[in-house]
């Protein structure tokens, strides 16, 4: 199975504020780097990445970071 393209969703969420929600998704080139832009400081997100083909998705990996606050 030859992957076509990487497909990399996002969703964020801060601990204080139950109402806040940042999210995206968008496909990436095969490349091994990968910039999500104008996230949000001190925001925990979730990442999630598979490829696709002709043949469906991939498995999913997801990873777990926290933005920091500018200072601190």
């Amino acid at each position: 199975m030859s992957i076509l393209s990487v497909k990399v969703k996002f969703f964020g969420k801060k601990d204080y504020n139950k109402t806040f929600a940042s999210s995206g998704s968008r496909y990436a080139d095969k490349s091994k780097t990968f910039t999500v832009k104008d996230l949000v400081p001190g925001t925990s997100y979730t990442f999630e990445v598979y490829g696709t083909s002709d043949c469906g998705n991939s498995s999913l990996i997801s990873y777990n970071v926290k933005t920091k606050i500018a200072g601190k």
